[in-house]
């Protein structure tokens, strides 16, 4: 039966956790807010798009809203971690619509592998932020966002150019072949893609691909491909005001018909519904 991976917030999430077994994520995630994650112990390896990544204490990632992303333990029994989740109008609170657009354009997803004194910069602003997380009062809101000001503030200036943007930094767990398949599918997801079609990009047999595909995304090859395409067309629902028809073109769905159906059967309504149910709680706030 096939997840969804879209894992709304409603506000801002805040959770420090320390977990003393294997956990991996069942599905591709992704989200409708920015996602800052940092490790603190042990190791966690992450998957974004077609970057793989082991991270190790002092490592932190940023994720933007509607980019798939996924987590496992593998052999690691151990790891704490903190991470946040936030929409970003509601750094309106602090900052003015420019200030907001020019700080946002300067952050990119990736992974940064922060020095001693960043880490340190960092823990203290994510304590301050769940030293006030939970309150409910409008001070305790912009409270809780001016730690998030100063978190993106502080990832804007340790971002270094060479931050890698598409290749592995952990080559023995993940195959170029596998690394090139994702790749190609990121950027053809609106074609009719077939599992014959990719693995002839690849030139390796479909069992090999399916079984090492699988591992590396913890997703099977069709479900990994309906998610993509899930996720684009999400985001077009929430930020255009295309026809379902011209979604359902521009993401890879054969009728706005197909792109109903498997709509509903991830997120349990229906893309009208879903819009209208959107357009009408963000008219409310």
């Amino acid at each position: 039966m096939y997840h969804t991976a879209f894992v709304p917030f409603q506000s801002l999430f805040f959770e420090y956790l320390e977990n003393h077994e294997k956990h991996d994520m069942q599905v591709l995630q992704y989200h409708d807010t920015y996602e800052v994650y940092l490790q603190t112990l042990g190791e966690r390896y992450f998957f974004l798009n077609d970057i793989s990544y082991t991270l190790k204490p002092g490592d932190l990632y940023l994720v933007k809203p509607f980019q798939m992303h996924f987590c496992q333990s593998r052999s690691s029994l151990f790891y704490g971690r903190y991470v946040v989740n936030f929409p970003e109008n509601k750094l309106e609170l602090l900052l003015s619509p420019s200030e907001r657009e020019l700080l946002f354009r300067k952050l990119r997803s990736g992974v940064l592998h922060l020095k001693p004194m960043e880490y340190e910069h960092i823990v203290s602003i994510f304590k301050g932020l769940g030293a006030c997380y939970g309150q409910n009062s409008f001070l305790s809101e912009k409270l809780q966002y001016s730690y998030i000001m100063q978190m993106l503030l502080a990832i804007k200036e340790y971002i270094h150019d060479e931050i890698p943007q598409s290749a592995s930094n952990d080559e023995s767990d993940f195959s170029t072949e596998i690394i090139h398949a994702i790749n190609y599918i990121n950027m053809h997801y609106q074609e009719p893609l077939t599992l014959n079609s990719v693995t002839a990009q690849i030139h390796i047999s479909k069992y090999h691909f399916c079984r090492v595909f699988r591992q590396t995304t913890g997703a099977t090859f069709l479900e990994y491909l309906t998610d993509i395409r899930l996720t684009k067309a999400h985001q077009m629902l929430l930020e255009t005001n295309l026809t379902l028809a011209e979604i359902a073109r521009r993401t890879g769905f054969s009728s706005t018909s197909h792109l109903s159906r498997i709509f509903r059967s991830a997120y349990h309504v229906s893309p009208t519904e879903f819009r209208r149910t959107h357009n009408n709680s963000t008219a409310k706030s």
